[in-house]
């Protein structure tokens, strides 16, 4: 019985699986401080925090699971995560300069994800 060769994660790709990590931490520790600071009663805040909170986070954390795997459908997921982060962080430009900080996270993980190792990684599978 033969085992198929794994290739090791590009070094850019390691850096996609930190960030996906870091903003579902980010995202789960500030849907509960939204949800605590609120309270549940509210059927808009429960909608908007699962929404915009903690559903971007989950998959945040599904995509950096199972990113190793590789694949075009890893690759077409994390470009619209990234569409969504985007879209999400010009929508709260009126807030004022915080969306550019939130406009950080979807950048950097389309700059490593794009990165020529990573696309040949995700994409040649």
């Amino acid at each position: 019985m033969t085992t198929a060769l794994r290739r090791p994660l590009p070094s850019s790709l390691t850096t996609v699986r930190v960030l996906l990590f870091a903003f579902a931490a980010l995202s789960l520790i500030g849907g509960a401080g939204t949800l605590l600071s609120w309270g549940f009663y509210s059927t808009a805040v429960l909608a908007a925090t699962f929404m915009f909170i903690l559903l971007p986070g989950a998959a945040a954390f599904l995509l950096a699971l199972f990113l190793p795997r590789g694949g075009p459908l890893m690759f077409w997921l994390l470009i619209i995560l990234c569409v969504f982060w985007i879209l999400a962080a010009i929508g709260n430009a009126a807030d004022g300069p915080k969306w550019l900080i939130q406009l950080c996270w979807p950048l950097l993980v389309l700059f490593f994800t794009m990165r020529k190792a990573s696309r040949v990684h995700l994409l040649h599978r």
